[in-house]
């Protein structure tokens, strides 16, 4: 809560999340940092994340559409930025 408008303290928060992240929580923080990347108008870096996290969603055993989606999303909104 106290990052949430602090995008430069969220970065470094997800940034070290992903650290000790197990694999879906790696994929979950990708997203997150995706956000945080678009907040700060760095758009490559949004795609770059959603785009590895996306890649993790499509091979999970059990696939999550709405995280499917929630990438997909995230995707067009960097590449239009």
């Amino acid at each position: 809560q106290e990052h949430l408008y602090n995008p430069s303290n969220a970065l470094r928060c997800h940034q070290q999340a992903l650290l000790k992240a197990n694999d879906r929580e790696h994929a979950e923080t990708l997203v997150h940092l995706g956000v945080v990347y678009k907040s700060m108008k760095q758009h490559a870096e949004s795609f770059k994340v959603y785009s590895q996290a996306l890649e993790w969603f499509e091979n999970e055993e059990k696939r999550d559409p709405t995280m499917i989606a929630c990438c997909l999303i995230g995707l067009g909104t960097a590449h239009w930025s």
